[in-house]
């Protein structure tokens, strides 16, 4: 659970944070990432130490379809890191 908040913290922390995007041209949906967004949350995904029971949740909701949602990420990837599905996404 500390988790998902952390995300939800860091996603929302992404969208509202315009230092971390550059624009690449004079369209404003041309954006590019200057930290390394996915490689980031997976290490930080990945080091969590979930409960037998945080895990059975978490299962239970990858077989439902649910995922967490990171948005500003460097390329679009659907990836599951320690029984977490994760779905990075380039839109802010």
């Amino acid at each position: 659970m500390k988790k998902l908040v952390l995300v939800l913290v860091l996603s929302i922390s992404i969208i509202g944070c315009s230092g971390n995007k550059t624009p690449q041209s004079d369209t404003e949906d041309s954006v590019t990432v200057s930290e390394p967004v996915i490689e980031k949350m997976c290490k930080e995904f990945s080091e969590d130490k979930l409960t037998p029971e945080e895990i059975a949740k978490w299962d239970s909701m990858n077989d439902e379809g649910g995922y967490l949602l990171i948005r500003g990420a460097e390329r679009n990837l659907d990836t599951v890191v320690n029984h977490i599905r994760l779905i990075f996404i380039t839109e802010p």
